[in-house]
């Protein structure tokens, strides 16, 4: 297994420049290597070669365990932003609603001073009412006292 020089060109078995591609096996993670233009895609042609040399044993043991940790807080970030997207979208809507309430509050106080405003006129209306039924009836014994 030899590499190969990181400017070299490569022609794939299709006729075409190969690509560089990344293993993530934990036996060459990270490695580069040459591929066929296609990937692994339909119809790709196994062209294979090494970019980077072989990894020692030590990085064979260290970079799975760091590559599993990473993998692992893309994960849990990937969690935290869709919760914190969630958030937004209560906040939003609460915002909405919590304005709209407003408004309706803001409309029955309004409602509430006309119909203060208006009960107060009643009420005059109802005494000067008294009054005057107060009035009749004094008349009305008034009358019967003198016919009777």
């Amino acid at each position: 297994m030899s590499f190969h020089h990181p400017h070299s060109q490569y022609w794939c078995y299709c006729g075409k420049v190969s690509t560089v591609h990344c293993s993530w096996t934990d036996e060459n993670a990270g490695r580069r290597f040459y591929g066929c233009y296609k990937g692994r895609g339909p119809g790709h042609c196994n062209f294979f070669i090494w970019l980077d040399p072989k990894m020692c044993p030590r990085s064979l043991q260290i970079i799975p365990g760091l590559i599993r940790n990473k993998n692992k807080i893309e994960r849990e970030l990937k969690l935290t932003q869709e919760k914190q997207r969630r958030l937004w979208a209560i906040v939003v809507v609460s915002s909405i609603l919590l304005n709209r309430a407003n408004k309706a509050l803001k409309l029955n106080q309004a409602n509430k001073k006309e119909l203060e405003v208006e009960m107060k006129a009643l009420r005059a209306t109802e005494k000067k009412l008294w009054a005057v039924i107060i009035l009749m009836f004094s008349f009305f014994v008034y009358a019967i006292m003198i016919a009777g």
